[in-house]
C-alpha cells in the first residue's frame, strides 16, 4: 500500500512568515539572507524526509521565500500604526 503526500501550502502559514519576516528585519542584511536560506533549507529538508517530490519541494519553498520577502518588505514599507 502506498500513500500520497499532499503539501500543505507553506505560505497557507501566515504566523510562521510573519515571524521569520519580523526576525529578518531585526537583523542585518547579510545575517538576514542567512536566515531565510536556513528556515528554507528546515522546510525542504522536512518536506524531503516526508517523502515529497522533489518538483513539489522546489515548488513550495520557492513560493514561502517568495512571501517571506514580501512580508519583510510590506513590514518595512508600512510598519504597525503607532509604530513610528
Amino acid at each position: 500500500m502506498t500513500a500520497i503526500l499532499f503539501a500543505f501550502p507553506l505560505t497557507r502559514r501566515p504566523h510562521f512568515i510573519r515571524n521569520q519576516a519580523r526576525r529578518v528585519a531585526e537583523l542585518s542584511p547579510v545575517a538576514g539572507e542567512k536566515h531565510i536560506a536556513a528556515q528554507i533549507k528546515t522546510q525542504r529538508d522536512a518536506m524531503a524526509r516526508k517523502g515529497m517530490a522533489v518538483e513539489i519541494i522546489e515548488r513550495e519553498t520557492a513560493q514561502l521565500e517568495s512571501a517571506i520577502r514580501a512580508a519583510v518588505w510590506s513590514a518595512v514599507l508600512m510598519p504597525p500604526v503607532g509604530a513610528a
